[in-house]
């Protein structure tokens, strides 16, 4: 995998069940509306220990494979069914609003 452009989504959640059910819900989204689009490597999910945060990073092989995706993309369908995860989870999780998702990636070091 070999990205240009990451997506990083940060969430708060109130427990560590919420950030479960959190991954689960984005992953079904992932696999229904990002996974089928070229351009789209990967993605991971991160939970922290405390089971209070998540963080998405969502790998692109450039950015314009993501803004191709934006602008073919079923976004309707896609923001509903984040909607209704959001709603069925409440107020057991937040997205973490202001923050710049998208990042080129500029140098990586690996083992």
């Amino acid at each position: 995998m070999n990205p240009e452009w990451v997506m990083i989504l940060r969430y708060t959640t109130t427990d560590a069940s919420a950030q479960r059910e959190l991954v689960e819900g984005l992953s079904a989204l992932i696999d229904t509306w990002v996974r089928p689009y070229p351009g789209w490597l990967g993605t991971r999910f991160h939970g922290s220990e405390d089971g209070l945060g998540v963080v998405n990073t969502i790998f692109w092989a450039t950015e314009a494979d993501y803004r191709k995706f934006l602008e073919v993309a079923d976004n309707t369908g896609r923001v509903a069914q984040l909607e209704a995860l959001f709603e069925r989870l409440g107020e057991r999780v937040a997205f973490v609003e202001g923050q710049v998702p998208g990042h080129h990636v500029l140098k990586e070091a690996w083992a």
